[in-house]
Parts: C-alpha cells; sequence; structure tokens
C-alpha cells in the first residue's frame, strides 16, 4: 500500500501513475501507482467523486521525478484532499469551530493605513451585503464581536459543504482572515487583493525592517497557499 502519510520519506519508486476506481466505491476515484491507488492515513484510498480532480491528483504524482524524494510542497491538493476525506468530513463541527475563531478575530476588523483601501472596501462591502458587521479596532487587542455578527457567521459556516470547509480550512490561516476567504470565494475580490489585505502587514513589515527570509518565505507561502485552494475549489465546483 501506498501511503500519502509518509510521503516526506518516500521517493519515486512507482513506473505508472493512472486515475483507477476505489474498491470501496466505484462511483469515486483517485490516483493510482503502479495500479494501487494512494492511501491516506487513517488507511482510507485517496478517492474522490469528482473526475476532474481525480485526475489532477494523478497528475501531481506523475509530476514527480523519477527516484526524486517527495514533499508536502509537490502534493498540495493530495493534502487538502486528504484532510477533507479524514479530518473535515468525519468532524464538521470542529473544523466549523477552528474557522469560527478566525472571523471573531478577523484580519478586517483591525483597520490601518497598511491595508490596500481598494481591496479593503471592497471586502467590507461584501460584508456589509452579507449582514456581517464585525466591530473595527485599530488597535492590537481582539475586541468582543456583536451577537447578530456571530450568528450571521455561524449559518454562513453551517452552510458550507466539506469541500468549501476544506478550501476555507487552507484560505483562513494563510489570510489571518475568516471574511476574506468568504469575499474571495464570493467573487467579491480577486486573489491578488485577497492575498495583498491577508498580508498587509507582513509586507509593511518588511517594507519598514528590510528584508527577512523568514518573513519573505512566509507570504510566498502563504500567497501558495491561496492558488492551490483556489484550484482545490475550481475542481471541486466544475460541473
Amino acid at each position: 500500500m501506498t501511503s500519502a502519510a509518509a510521503n516526506n520519506a518516500m521517493r519515486r519508486k512507482w513506473k505508472t501513475v493512472t486515475v483507477a476506481p476505489s474498491s470501496a466505491d466505484p462511483s469515486r476515484s483517485g490516483p493510482a501507482l503502479d495500479g494501487k491507488l494512494v492511501k491516506l492515513p487513517s488507511g482510507s484510498e485517496l478517492a474522490v467523486s469528482s473526475p476532474a480532480l481525480a485526475q489532477a491528483l494523478a497528475d501531481e504524482w506523475a509530476a514527480i521525478a523519477p527516484d526524486a524524494p517527495l514533499t508536502p510542497a509537490d502534493l498540495p491538493l493530495t493534502r487538502i484532499t486528504g484532510n477533507r476525506l479524514d479530518r473535515i468530513a468525519p468532524h464538521m463541527d470542529g473544523t466549523r469551530a477552528a474557522l469560527f475563531k478566525y472571523g471573531i478575530d478577523d484580519a478586517l476588523s483591525y483597520h490601518s493605513d497598511k491595508q490596500p483601501p481598494e481591496a479593503l472596501g471592497k471586502a467590507l462591502k461584501w460584508a456589509d451585503g452579507q449582514g456581517l458587521r464585525p466591530t473595527p479596532t485599530e488597535g492590537l487587542m481582539p475586541v468582543e464581536q456583536p451577537d447578530d455578527y456571530k450568528r450571521r457567521l455561524t449559518r454562513i459556516l453551517e452552510s458550507k459543504n466539506p469541500d468549501e470547509l476544506a478550501t476555507l480550512g487552507v484560505l483562513a490561516p494563510a489570510l489571518g482572515s475568516l471574511l476574506i476567504p468568504l469575499a474571495l470565494l464570493d467573487g467579491a475580490i480577486t486573489p491578488a487583493e485577497a492575498i495583498s489585505l491577508g498580508t498587509a502587514d507582513e509586507r509593511a513589515q518588511l517594507a519598514e525592517w528590510g528584508h527577512d527570509d523568514e518573513l519573505a518565505k512566509r507570504i510566498k507561502d502563504n500567497e501558495q497557499d491561496v492558488h492551490d485552494a483556489l484550484k482545490y475549489h475550481q475542481l471541486t465546483t466544475r460541473n
């Protein structure tokens, strides 16, 4: 069996990558290495209902060079899909609770001149249209959010399916916000605007204090996470 959990200790030894049906549910399919479906840490198969996603997962594994080591960065869709299957779908309430915390202490609540004003205005206009009006602050300490805001945020999260929660589970930590990802997925802001809002403080710090390798890498990694999550979202919403 091929375990996705052990991918950081693996090298490519397989010769072929195909898309194969799940033995447990033939309506689902996933990447098969030399005919064997990839296994998740839980022992279940990496198999999905979306043919487009199944093919994209197989393409990730096929892109690994012969005898090359595998890293999580090589398999972003595998990582997101694995989390969706092993962690999110079986624990929907816990996932929603974790995402809710990002909305309660949301980057959009902290107003500063570091944030790009046009993108901020679009995101806040979208939030207002949803009845989401977080209490703003110009300080550094979290502020108590209104009960109505909490109720509306809870209802939005309750409406999300496992694929949408998996997407938000990558976007929220990458952007330090729940509202920014929600506005992004609703088309109110572009990916570039979302990234500029979510990384405004880090970019301002680089501009003020000069280059910092660790901080620059964090910004780059967060940007890549946003693009990976959006690719997953597009594949799981494709008709």
